[in-house]
């Protein structure tokens, strides 16, 4: 689906970013105070000029200038607070008609050693399938005679699955809702233990609802000013709630003899998992931002069954507050609700297929409701030990 969606957002430093996976946002870092900037440049290029026509010193180029600044004073881990807030839709009316709304929206805190984020997104869609010809032959009583006429009998007139003139009646074509809660507490500035809740309410994917715990271990590979990539390991334990198509699906499979797959029944499973995840984030230049997160979950009571979600992110900035973005993401699930074999997907006898991928374009509006984020360069520096004048700062150890 696309849509324009409008987002109210402030940043939290890049480690909480790299906590953030499926589909949620990750947004531009928060420049560093430009007040430390000026007093940098006002100080170290103060000196009066050695004759009347000489030559002023050269200034170092600015994006050397920002780039330094925020290496050397940038605190890499920051207090913040974040909320964010999207909305789009589509509507189309005429030749075809199909309408949607989507919303999201997440709140993140950190402080200190702790992380915490809660997510929630939903999206709704209806559309009106243009009417067949077979449809018409099959039940010509209900339709108009001018209609009959234009498909003419079954078998003589025109195909089943020729158009005819009208549509059928308004039906939902998706109905989701997800949800995500997760805390982090950071040992040290690489290392962090990670709880976290995921939920998911889609009955044409085949789970009414899907509830999710997991817990493991977190690590950043590396953490530098352009990219910054973390690793998580641990388990992952999700019940599935089927609805009445799922059901049918499963009961149909042990009426003529088939086997369910390890802690399943024919109207709910749990699927205890090990899960390996990986988030990655490339500021590629101060316009373009990419930023994508894989996880895998392996099924160690079906050893054949895996699963996988790719999320990806791509924002180009217009200006301060506004970036165009472009999100994709991906999930392949080896054995979907109904299915009898991981990885024989049977398009006849079930509902569900194994992939499944979702492309958003929205315009997204960046806003700092908090004020930025508390760096070391904009702390008040302490005073000096003694009373005796001291040279200016050098860039390496103004604000540390």
């Amino acid at each position: 689906m696309l849509g324009l969606v409008l987002t109210c957002a402030f940043s939290l430093p890049r480690a909480a970013r790299a906590q953030d996976e499926g589909g949620g946002d990750v947004p531009v870092d928060v420049p560093v105070d430009g007040g430390g900037e000026a007093a940098l440049e006002a100080e170290s290029f103060v000196e009066p000029f050695a004759e009347a026509n000489a030559e002023p010193p050269e200034l170092p180029e600015a994006d050397e200038t920002e780039g330094r600044l925020e290496r050397e004073t940038a605190d890499p881990h920051p207090d913040n607070v974040i909320w964010t807030l999207s909305t789009g839709g589509t509507l189309s009316y005429g030749n075809s008609r199909t309408a949607g709304i989507n919303a999201q929206t997440s709140f993140g805190v950190r402080r200190g050693q702790d992380v915490l984020v809660v997510e929630a997104s939903f999206l709704y869609a209806v559309a009106q399938s243009p009417l067949s010809c077979g449809a018409v032959q099959a039940d010509p009583a209900v339709f108009p005679a001018g209609t009959v006429a234009f498909c003419g009998p079954s078998g003589t007139g025109m195909g089943p699955r020729v158009r005819a003139p009208g549509f059928n009646d308004w039906a939902e074509t998706a109905v989701n809702l997800n949800w995500r809660i997760r805390y982090d507490h950071f040992v040290d500035a690489s290392n962090a233990f990670y709880l976290m809740h995921r939920g998911r309410i889609d009955r044409f994917a085949g789970i009414r609802p899907r509830v999710g715990l997991s817990l493991g271990y977190t690590h950043l590979l590396f953490d530098e000013l352009q990219h910054m990539m973390a690793l998580d390991f641990g388990v992952d334990g999700t019940f599935d709630v089927y609805p009445e198509s799922i059901v049918a699906q499963t009961n149909a499979i042990v009426a003529r003899g088939g086997a369910l797959p390890v802690l399943s029944g024919t109207d709910a499973r749990f699927v205890p998992s090990v899960r390996v995840g990986i988030a990655y984030v490339n500021h590629l230049n101060p316009y373009l931002t990419y930023d994508t997160t894989f996880e895998a979950l392996w099924d160690v009571a079906n050893p054949t069954h895996f699963r996988f979600e790719w999320v990806n992110h791509l924002r180009s900035a217009i200006d301060r507050t506004f970036s165009i973005r472009l999100d994709i993401t991906g999930r392949l699930d080896g054995l979907p609700p109904g299915q009898e074999h991981a990885w024989i997907e049977d398009a006849t006898v079930q509902t569900t297929t194994m992939f499944e991928i979702l492309t958003t374009l929205n315009l997204q509006g960046t806003f700092d409701l908090d004020g930025a984020a508390v760096y070391r360069s904009s702390l008040p520096e302490e005073p000096a030990p003694t009373p005796s004048p001291s040279p200016s700062p050098s860039p390496t150890t103004q604000g540390v």
